[in-house]
């Protein structure tokens, strides 16, 4: 196995392991429509965050150039946020308040999460938590504050991983 293919396997085993560990509080990360019980909504948080992160891959080379190291950071940035879940809600993973007005929310975390358009929002903010607009909104987001995903995350890194 080459050394390259041997990351991407440990990435994506990290990343279901993660995502596996996040199905503790089903709520944090269940869709409305993911079934009702705890083996439907691991199964679609698992296939989601997959996914996600193959779209994040897709949209952030196209889109960007990202590839490479800036791959990695961006990789490294979301894994650590929200675990590449459009569902990652602060206010169910209780890092604020369940009644909280302003929260982190989706992939990029946007902080509030009425930042993002409406579609990329959850369904009580009137979206439907669409992974592609939380992605697009997430990238510009780096671009235009940080210029590429390593800024990013080396201005989290610098800031006791707080915010970005």
């Amino acid at each position: 196995m080459s050394k390259n293919k041997g990351t991407r396997k440990l990435g994506a085993a990290i990343g279901v392991g993660l995502a596996l560990a996040a199905v503790h509080d089903i709520h944090a990360h269940a869709h409305p429509a993911a079934g009702g019980g705890a083996a439907d909504t691991a199964a679609a948080t698992v296939i989601s965050a997959g996914s996600n992160v193959a779209l994040g891959r897709r949209l952030a080379a196209r889109d960007y150039d990202w590839r490479g190291t800036q791959w990695s950071c961006l990789d490294t940035l979301w894994e650590g946020e929200s675990g590449w879940s459009q569902y990652a809600d602060t206010r169910r993973s209780h890092l604020d308040a369940a009644d909280a007005t302003v929260f982190a929310y989706g992939i990029p975390q946007a902080r509030p999460a009425t930042k993002m358009p409406l579609s990329a929002r959850p369904a009580d903010l009137g979206g439907s938590s669409n992974r592609r607009a939380q992605i697009l909104w997430g990238l510009r987001y780096i671009d235009g504050r940080y210029g590429s995903p390593c800024a990013a995350l080396a201005f989290k890194r610098a800031n006791n991983n707080e915010g970005y």
